[in-house]
């Protein structure tokens, strides 16, 4: 009965990529999330130098209706991220 679902996630790069490198990753998961018709209002910035990984912070609302819908969009997200 709610209109979006957030879903809230990391992703871990390496710390060799390049400042370049690292904006293009951001930048290519913004333009999935963007593209994704169940997806809205998503948020991805490189947060943080982790102890072991450079760390893009990924927050989005999906607006699937139900778990199942939920679930099947977000495994095509990791997917087309992966």
């Amino acid at each position: 009965a709610r209109p979006a679902r957030r879903h809230v996630f990391s992703l871990a790069m390496a710390y060799s990529l390049t400042a370049e490198q690292m904006g293009r990753a951001v930048g290519i998961v913004r333009g999935i999330l963007a593209a994704h018709p169940q997806t809205q209002d998503a948020w991805v910035y490189w947060r943080e130098f982790g102890d072991a990984s450079l760390n893009i912070h990924v927050v989005y609302w999906s607006k699937a209706p139900g778990m199942k819908e939920f679930l099947a969009a977000l495994e095509e997200l990791n997917l087309e991220i992966k």
